[in-house]
């Protein structure tokens, strides 16, 4: 798996069955009740558990933005339905990836040439608070990883979104790998 600073690209190998698909998984631990902070927030109803949640934003050749797929009812499958979400994880207990979305490459229409990757923090906390985040970019035949990268960096603790990486329609992946504070979607 090459290591990719921010910014830096690399092609994109991926097996050629299964129509060139593509997986992008995002993945944390359940919050841990710890004492008298979660107790004030269960009292002001401010959620205990860390939603996280995985967006595909999708470009056109020109650069507008045409849809974004995510776990939102009616947002899990693109136009084309060749770009899919797994669902909706709300507190991130599951094995394994808690959220996915797969995208097939190989029969992608025109007029989707830039699929941007991010991981978004819903629940009012920031990637400071989630314990052990991260995100992978794996070839969905196989499901070998072609890139991973936790999401708790220093420099993000404070912030609740992540853009992790972009596809474009030439066989690249570009690690973006930069936080941001999101207000909404």
């Amino acid at each position: 798996m090459p290591r990719l600073n921010k910014g830096e690209k690399t092609n994109l190998n991926v097996t050629q069955k299964a129509r060139h698909r593509i997986m992008v998984g995002l993945s944390w631990d359940p919050a841990q009740t710890q004492g008298f902070m979660d107790k004030m927030r269960e009292i002001t109803g401010t959620p205990t558990a860390h939603d996280l949640d995985l967006v595909c934003y999708l470009y056109s050749p020109d650069h507008s933005f045409v849809e974004h797929i995510s776990g939102d009812a009616g947002r899990n499958v693109d136009l084309s339905e060749k770009i899919y979400h797994s669902g909706d994880n709300v507190d991130g207990d599951a094995a394994g990836d808690d959220e996915e979305i797969s995208a097939e490459l190989k029969d992608l229409p025109p007029y989707i040439s830039h699929l941007v990757f991010c991981a978004l923090v819903r629940s009012g906390h920031k990637f400071g608070d989630v314990e052990a985040p991260e995100i992978r970019l794996a070839d969905g035949y196989t499901n070998h990883n072609l890139l991973l990268t936790p999401i708790n960096h220093a420099e993000g603790k404070d912030k609740n979104g992540f853009v992790f990486a972009m596809y474009t329609a030439l066989p690249h992946r570009k690690q973006v790998g930069t936080y941001i504070t999101c207000k909404t979607i």
